[in-house]
């Protein structure tokens, strides 16, 4: 796991660089697990000391892809990563809902591929992402709970997914450069991630 940083209340991390790792989603989405179990630990602590936290929770998005990665330079030199795949992790942190972990059509793809198929469960209808518009996305559990029926990749759940992914382990690499509010930089290297955007809500 790498942290990326944190922009106001959104908190930012990434797998698969430097080095890449192949069960680089599931990686991810147990992170998402651990990181949702702590903070509602936290904030049930928080409420038993009188904050009236307990309403609190946080918002998962995880998206994966091919991104472009540079050191920005100035007062202080960091570590950024920009594009496309940073823009459509924010669209899936920014439509998912309180204490639910989002991932995109190839993030559930490749954690199909890890064999972890489980913890996936289609969200009924489409969501509208910005710049994005109408995109099937699944909700991770680890422990799924009903008896809904989970995600098969046999049929018209292919239909929402570039056709290279999880073919030839080449990422969809997407046209747009649009950039979105985190990142608005040119870019000087390609690398693949995975990226989760957490934020917190009431």
């Amino acid at each position: 796991m790498f942290k990326l940083g944190t922009i106001g209340d959104c908190y930012i991390a990434v797998t698969g660089i430097p080095d890449p790792i192949e069960d680089h989603a599931s990686v991810l989405t147990q992170f998402a697990f651990e990181a949702r179990d702590k903070v509602r630990e936290v904030f049930s602590h928080l409420d038993d000391e009188g904050l009236d936290t307990r309403k609190l929770d946080m918002r998962f998005g995880i998206h994966s892809g091919a991104i472009t990665a540079g050191i920005l330079r100035g007062t202080k030199s960091r570590f950024e990563l920009f594009g496309d795949t940073i823009n459509t992790a924010s669209r899936m942190e920014s439509t998912s809902v309180g204490g639910k972990i989002q991932v995109s059509a190839e993030t559930a793809e490749l954690i199909q591929l890890d064999r972890r198929g489980q913890w996936l469960v289609k969200r009924d209808g489409l969501i509208t992402a910005k710049g994005k518009g109408k995109l099937q996305t699944y909700w991770a559990e680890p422990n799924p709970a009903g008896t809904r029926s989970r995600v098969s990749f046999s049929d018209e759940a292919l239909d929402h997914l570039p056709d290279n992914i999880g073919t030839d382990n080449n990422y969809h690499k997407f046209d747009s450069q649009e950039s979105d509010r985190y990142y608005q930089h040119e870019y000087e290297k390609q690398e693949e991630n995975d990226v989760l955007v957490a934020d917190e809500n009431a």
